[in-house]
């Protein structure tokens, strides 16, 4: 009989706890939001992921109100074509072929973004719309070749027998980009620590590219670009976390 007492004693204590725990997290204003982008996660099951961002997680902290402050990074793949579409073939006097083609590279990089959304609704599922402000810093190159075959296979990516190839010209170019995008997007509470989040937005960007030749040493050249993308990044589905 002693040890029943001990143990409903010990149960309601624990209860206790856990209504006092449950009621202190419901009465807690959770101010903090860490989520993830699955579509990355997806495509990186394809096999064309080249120049398709790799990863994108983001931070979120409510300032006021319904308004909130972001943060987010965005991982790049690196992007290699090997022979992407032979500029020109010709038939030799040999029955050999004479091939040029372009080949393109470019290395992983990061971009950062800052910007701020306001919510809108108070039930399960929510609005929100606002802007983001990003900044990348990335390098590619370009080569054109020249080479005599012996055959070419015409399909991608192009299996080019008996290479040897000269470089006609080599170009590497360092970008910098400033990127604004406009959002609106809806989060779907499905606890209250985890919930949904869809955004479609509109990158425009500024990219200033410096171009250097890597044959004939010619002087740098600088221009600057203007850019409009309506899908890729700007847009996202991802899986959150409220704390």
């Amino acid at each position: 009989m002693k040890n029943r007492i001990i143990i409903v004693l010990i149960a309601t204590i624990i209860n206790m706890g856990v209504f006092a725990q449950s009621k202190s997290d419901s009465l807690k204003v959770m101010k903090n939001e860490i989520g993830i982008n699955l579509i990355p996660l997806i495509n990186n099951g394809s096999q064309n992921n080249n120049n398709k961002a790799t990863a994108n997680v983001f931070f979120k902290r409510q300032l006021k109100n319904n308004w909130y402050g972001r943060a987010s990074v965005i991982l790049f793949s690196n992007s290699t074509n090997n022979y992407d579409n032979p500029l020109d073939i010709h038939a030799l006097p040999n029955s050999k072929l004479s091939i040029e083609y372009v080949q393109n590279n470019s290395w992983p990089f990061l971009q950062y973004n800052l910007g701020v959304e306001k919510r809108f609704g108070k039930g399960k599922i929510k609005q929100f719309a606002g802007c983001d402000l990003g900044y990348a810093h990335y390098k590619s190159e370009k080569k054109l070749l020249y080479g005599i075959r012996d055959s070419i296979e015409n399909k991608f990516p192009y299996s080019l027998i008996n290479k040897t190839d000269s470089v006609v010209s080599h170009i590497r170019k360092t970008s910098n980009a400033i990127i604004l995008t406009p959002f609106y997007g809806l989060q779907f509470d499905i606890s209250k620590h985890f919930f949904f989040s869809a955004q479609a937005g509109v990158a425009l960007s500024i990219v200033n590219e410096n171009s250097k030749s890597l044959i004939n040493n010619a002087n740098s050249i600088r221009i600057t670009n203007f850019d409009l993308n309506i899908s890729g990044v700007s847009s996202n589905f991802s899986m959150c976390y409220r704390f």
